[in-house]
């Protein structure tokens, strides 16, 4: 990025920061409506978002379209009864995971329907009323494994920058699995291709990166790692993408 095109990523920046001051507001109205009703106390709020965003890693101008952890990281907060307070989840979840998530919440059992991919994630952060925690009465499996995919857009461009291209189409697996194997607890591996998506014999690039190592993800350890653990995550990853409704989950 030249100079002008730093400064003008960085003036953009500023301007979102002063746009969030009204979702700032927004956030404090509801709560506050909520408060006066006197249903605070038994009303779940969320707010999450839809993808991250970029103001320059990597020298890429701003923009949302590549595979890396400012761009697939999202916030999820949530409130609300039986929820500890300060508490953390230390599981994976996407947005496939809000609808079945507010369904349990809503009392449904945590069941999704057929038509939905994800899982509900309340119970791994719910408080038990009788006060014992979930983790002594049953063990409860965090997610380890997400699925992230994208289409390329086709040529896009912003600040002078070549932004998105048709081959910007891949699926990635993101895993976070403490309990895994050595040097595998951490990695996002990726698959791109084009926009046709064969992902069986027009692989374009891979990419995996071990975050423990290299939390920046600096380091493309693909050309190097064994060709057994490439074949592992390519069909977990082929799994995760192919599955519908209850597959996804089990």
């Amino acid at each position: 990025m030249t100079m002008e095109q730093c400064t003008r990523s960085d003036a953009l920046y500023v301007s979102r920061l002063e746009a969030l001051l009204s979702v700032d507001d927004t956030v404090s109205d509801i709560i506050h409506e909520l408060s006066e009703l006197n249903v605070l106390n038994n009303t779940y709020v969320i707010f999450t978002s839809d993808h991250g965003f970029q103001f320059g890693q990597y020298g890429m101008p701003e923009g949302k379209w590549n595979a890396y952890e400012h761009d697939v990281r999202v916030p999820f907060l949530i409130r609300g009864p039986n929820i500890e307070s300060g508490s953390t989840y230390h599981g994976l979840g996407s947005n496939v995971d809000v609808m079945p998530t507010l369904l349990e919440l809503g009392g449904n059992g945590g069941v999704p329907p057929e038509s939905m991919d994800g899982a509900s994630l309340a119970t791994s952060f719910l408080r038990p009323k009788d006060g014992v925690p979930n983790q002594a009465k049953v063990h409860i499996t965090l997610k380890t494994e997400q699925l992230i995919e994208y289409y390329g857009l086709g040529p896009v461009v912003r600040y002078e920058h070549l932004e998105d291209t048709p081959n910007n189409t891949f699926r990635l697996l993101r895993i976070i699995d403490r309990n895994g194997r050595t040097n595998e607890q951490n990695l996002m591996y990726g698959e791109w291709t084009s926009i046709q998506w064969d992902y069986e014999n027009h692989l374009e690039e891979i990419e995996l990166f071990d975050l423990d190592a290299d939390p920046y993800q600096l380091i493309n350890i693909a050309k190097n790692a064994s060709k057994e653990l490439k074949d592992r995550l390519h069909e977990r990853l082929e799994k995760l993408y192919t599955c519908r409704g209850d597959s996804c989950r089990n």
